[in-house]
């Protein structure tokens, strides 16, 4: 069809012809350039969500430092702006085909922590927030309680032994180890039968009965929420920390992959531009 177009025609086809297919390719790098733009803004998104992290688990560690609730308002607070990063984050994952699987492990592993949090301070809440409240409370009560009554005994064995039941008590609150617990047992034998020795009065062995099941309830609560960094509550979330990591680590891997295939498609049309461009 084109053999019976002059010459001039000819080129006039051929110009709208490459004027077009670069117009074409002008349009496709600029949605690859917008879709660049979305790519780097999912990027932004989940390091907002590293940072996330790294705030709570400052509020966290904050907490069980002072002993202080405000930290958990300010720990449910960053929650709910994880959630809103998240939110966003899942609808330009799906925007641009990326898979959403690391994002659905990533929110159940943060609700997870989230509650074990909550756990944590509610079982710190029992324990005792300060040395007067709840169980450090009722365990310094019954120290007074039974103080108050050994005094009619007048007995400087037993006096000897009661200090070193208060010794085993100051150093497992200072040391959190298990071992003054087997020191505390050993020597609340040893007093209960000095008791017995001197014919104490039942309200004496009350008293001292009352102050072992405060310290032993003590330190079961202290058990539970973790003696060390990675027992108790705190091994728990410490691991649900350290599963956050894992799927962080993989929405980025699959949020770099996209954005080195939208680079390498925009390059390749940028280059194709350019080429037309001279040839023309």
């Amino acid at each position: 069809m084109l053999r019976n177009f002059s010459i001039k025609k000819r080129l006039w086809v051929n110009s709208a012809v490459v004027g077009a297919a670069m117009l074409v390719m002008l349009m496709l790098l600029i949605f690859q350039n917008a879709k660049l733009t979305e790519l780097t803004d999912i990027s932004l998104e989940i390091s907002q969500l590293e940072t996330e992290i790294l705030v709570l688990r400052r509020h966290e560690k904050d907490f069980l430092m002072r002993k202080d609730l405000s930290y958990k308002d300010k720990f449910n607070k960053t929650i709910q702006e994880l959630n809103q990063v998240l939110t966003a984050l899942e609808q330009d994952l799906m925007a641009n085909g990326i898979d959403t699987s690391s994002l659905k492990n990533f929110r159940q592993q943060t609700a997870g922590y989230q509650q074990k949090f909550e756990l944590l301070v509610s079982t710190a809440e029992q324990v005792g927030l300060d040395p007067k409240a709840a169980l450090y409370g009722a365990l310094r009560d019954a120290a007074h309680q039974l103080e108050s009554e050994f005094k009619q005994l007048n007995n400087d064995t037993l006096m000897v032994s009661l200090l070193q039941l208060r010794r085993a008590e100051k150093d497992f609150m200072l040391r959190s180890d298990m071992k003054y617990l087997d020191s505390f047992n050993a020597e609340f034998s040893r007093f209960k039968s000095l008791l017995d020795g001197q014919n104490a009065s039942p309200t004496v062995h009350s008293a001292a009965d009352g102050y072992a099941d405060a310290y032993r309830n003590l330190v079961a609560g202290s058990q539970k929420i973790g003696l060390k960094h990675d027992e108790g509550l705190m091994g728990d979330m410490r691991k649900a920390v350290h599963e956050t990591e894992s799927s962080l680590k993989a929405m980025s891997e699959k949020a770099n992959a996209a954005m080195q295939k939208a680079t390498s498609s925009a390059r390749f049309l940028a280059f194709t531009l350019l080429c037309y461009r001279d040839w023309e």
